[in-house]
C-alpha cells in the first residue's frame, strides 16, 4: 500500500464507531430541534398554552420535556438506538442527514462566535 492509497474497505469496528457518531449527533439535532428552533416555536408555544410555562406554578411535565435538553435525549436516543436496530436501511441516511444538520449547525454557530469576538484585537507591533 503506498501512502496515496485508501483501505478497500473499513472493518464492522469501524463501521460500528461511525453509526455511534451518526446516532450520537441525529440525536443531538432531533433535541435541539424540538427544544431550540425557531421553526419549532409555535409547537413550543401550543405545549405551553395547553400546559403553562415549563417554570411555572401551573407549568406541566410536559412543559418543561420540550425545554430540557437531558429530557428530550433519553427519549431521542432510546429511537435512534431502536431505529439502527430494527430498520438500519431506512435510520442509516436519516441518521446520516441529522448528522450533517447538526454539524453546519454547530460550525456556523461557531464562525459566528468567531466573527464577533468579545475582546478587541491589538495589533502587535
Amino acid at each position: 500500500m503506498t501512502w496515496l492509497s485508501l483501505p478497500a474497505r473499513t472493518s464492522r469496528e469501524d463501521e460500528d464507531l461511525m453509526e455511534v457518531a451518526y446516532d450520537f449527533l441525529a440525536t443531538y439535532r432531533l433535541t435541539t430541534l424540538i427544544k431550540d428552533d425557531k421553526l419549532r416555536e409555535d409547537f413550543r408555544g401550543l405545549v405551553f398554552q395547553r400546559f403553562g410555562e415549563p417554570g411555572g406554578e401551573d407549568g406541566h411535565k410536559v412543559s418543561y420535556l420540550v425545554t430540557c435538553p437531558w429530557c428530550l435525549s433519553i427519549y431521542f436516543a432510546a429511537v435512534a438506538v431502536v431505529a439502527r436496530k430494527k430498520w438500519p436501511r431506512a435510520w442509516g441516511p436519516v441518521a446520516k442527514a441529522l448528522t450533517f444538520s447538526a454539524m453546519t449547525g454547530l460550525l456556523a454557530e461557531k464562525r459566528a462566535e468567531l466573527a464577533k469576538p468579545d475582546e478587541p484585537v491589538e495589533e502587535q507591533s
